[in-house]
């Protein structure tokens, strides 16, 4: 198990399981269009890349606005 913040580095891991908590922390991260930026790139390109194959990804958070990452 890894465990790490948004932004984090996971170089060099994959995973089978992944469990995504509450990855916007509050609703000024969520009304801030830099935070939510970053947020989206870093799920993109470091966080979703380290998925094995059929593995499973589980995103728990709560609902900011229609337009966020959930």
């Amino acid at each position: 198990m890894v465990s790490l913040g948004v932004g984090g580095s996971v170089t060099g891991r994959g995973a089978d399981l992944i469990i995504a908590d509450d990855l916007t922390k509050n609703i000024a991260d969520a009304q801030s269009p830099a935070v939510q930026k970053n947020l989206r790139e870093w799920f993109k390109s470091t966080l979703f890349t380290r998925l094995e194959p059929n593995a499973s990804f589980i995103l728990v958070q709560t609902r900011w606005r229609g337009d966020d990452l959930i």
